[in-house]
């Protein structure tokens, strides 16, 4: 499948949906995936038969908000007692196609299984949110970002393949790289880079000190994922000065592949929910249930696609805020002014969370 090229949405019905039959075809979906872990993962069929709650239960968003959340902590445990995957693996071990993880640098690292068809599935949704940031065939995208662990990489080039643009792979973290990348950088005029926000700065600082401008790169988006600067004011100002393109920020968690499904577009600021990928509740860090739009509260995500390990209510740990938006571009979704932080590893700011480096670079930002 491929949309028409003058097509703003990838899938326009499904994109352009009214909220109350996406409300439907969410619930449809949640008792499916709840069905097919219940029967192929141990992991979940016990943590459901003991709270009484089972996929039939569920008739609606409030019935699915009776579902117990998952914890990050409940997941290493099940890889410590089911080692390598854990028992929430709801596919035969022979089918698993790729292998990421966590660093482990707060503790045990977190394996994530990968099937054949979960692989093609993150190649097309990805491609599909690259289209909402504005970019299409033809285009190039530069992915300055490590190519390890970390997914974030990966998705960008899969998806970069999957829309038909030209992926350049350059990478990240060998000495002497950042200087490399800024001369690549102003020989390719690329439409698109993608890295980290801490990443773009350093770069734009050492190409300035390599002689060359930033701007000349003629760099016409920037997305960004793996730190919560592109959602800060004062870092966006930065990187749009130093390079004269659109700041688009994304991202949720590494469980979470395809992980865009939070992504700014080429149309908003914030971060928009791709509720048919991942279906997203932002709750009471309490009771787990929804709050209204306009009131602070943890994102909850749900995999609607995922088959190799599906994560049901996984908490996020980080603080955001929703607005209900529609009327003006069409796609009637749920946006977010942005991700602040995890609440385990981050500091205390007049009530929200907010990353370390960041609380710096954004006070030293604010003052200038």
């Amino acid at each position: 499948y491929f949309p028409e090229s003058s097509s703003r949405c990838w899938f326009v019905e499904r994109e352009t949906m009214p909220p109350e039959q996406r409300e439907q075809a969410i619930v449809q979906r949640l008792r499916e995936v709840m069905a097919y872990a219940y029967a192929n993962a141990p992991f979940y069929r016990k943590k459901w038969d003991e709270a009484g709650v089972h996929p039939d239960h569920v008739r609606s968003l409030e019935d699915f908000e009776k579902v117990p959340v998952v914890t990050k902590a409940e997941l290493r445990k099940s890889q410590e007692r089911a080692a390598p995957f854990g028992d929430y693996l709801c596919i035969p071990d022979a089918e698993v196609h790729h292998i990421h993880g966590t660093s482990g640098t707060t503790g045990r690292p977190t394996a994530f299984a990968i099937g054949r068809d979960d692989w093609q599935v993150i190649a097309n949704n990805h491609a599909r949110f690259l289209w909402g940031m504005g970019l299409r065939p033809g285009d190039t995208i530069f992915i300055a970002s490590i190519f390890s662990l970390y997914m974030g990489s990966w998705g960008t080039l899969m998806g970069a393949e999957r829309l038909g643009a030209k992926s350049f792979p350059f990478g990240a973290g060998a000495p002497g790289m950042t200087a490399r990348a800024a001369l690549w950088l102003n020989l390719t005029k690329p439409t698109a880079f993608y890295g980290t926000p801490s990443y773009a700065l350093h770069l734009a600082e050492t190409a300035i000190e390599e002689g060359l401008n930033p701007r000349d790169f003629q760099l016409k988006v920037m997305f960004f994922s793996g730190e919560p600067g592109a959602s800060i004011p004062g870092i966006r100002r930065r990187i749009e000065e130093y390079y004269d393109a659109k700041v688009i920020d994304s991202g949720s968690m590494a469980e979470m592949t395809p992980w865009m499904s939070l992504c700014g577009s080429a149309e908003t600021q914030g971060l928009l929910l791709w509720q048919d990928v991942i279906y997203h509740e932002i709750c009471d860090p309490n009771t787990f249930c929804r709050v209204p739009y306009g009131q602070r509260g943890t994102p909850v995500y749900t995999h609607l696609e995922r088959t190799s390990q599906p994560m049901i209510r996984l908490v996020s740990g980080d603080l955001t805020l929703g607005h209900r938006i529609g009327a003006k571009i069409g796609t009637h979704r749920t946006l977010l002014e942005n991700l602040q932080g995890r609440g385990q590893r981050a500091d205390s700011i007049d009530d929200h969370a907010a990353h370390p480096p960041y609380q710096r670079e954004q006070a030293q930002v604010d003052h200038v």
